[in-house]
């Protein structure tokens, strides 16, 4: 690769691993309560974001069949196929962060992603099918 490539490519998973290993984005007091009880350790971590992301993707769910069912049907086709390849794609970018050498914290660097993406692909539909009303 080029000079500029790579520099490109070390800028670009440098901002997505700024975001992945930030602070939660909102105010979720389930999860701080989680976090500031069994939280301590990395299995405690890794079950707080667990819960956490089960009541985003709830969220999510809940916006995808509404979304889907105030769309006509030709949209409806197009969000499916998005909605499919955004699973892929945050599957992929935090499975990213297991890293076999670096220890238990990817367990949690993991957990935090998949909490991170699910919350905003969840308040994405939200604002989308909020427009259609």
């Amino acid at each position: 690769m080029h000079a500029r490539k790579m520099g490109g490519l070390a800028g670009l998973l440098a901002l997505a691993a700024g975001t992945t290993m930030a602070a939660s984005p909102v105010n979720d007091t389930l999860l701080e309560a989680c976090l500031g009880g069994r939280g301590t350790t990395t299995q405690g971590m890794v079950e707080c974001y667990g819960e956490a992301n089960a009541r985003q993707n709830a969220r999510l769910n809940a916006a995808y069949r509404q979304l889907m069912a105030v769309l006509p049907a030709k949209r409806q086709h197009a969000l499916r196929a998005v909605q499919r390849q955004w699973i892929g794609w945050r599957d992929a970018s935090c499975g990213f962060y297991l890293d076999p050498d670096g220890g238990t914290l990817g367990r949690v660097e993991v957990a935090q992603c998949l909490y991170r993406t699910t919350h905003e692909r969840a308040d994405t539909l939200q604002e989308l099918l909020d427009q259609r009303r």
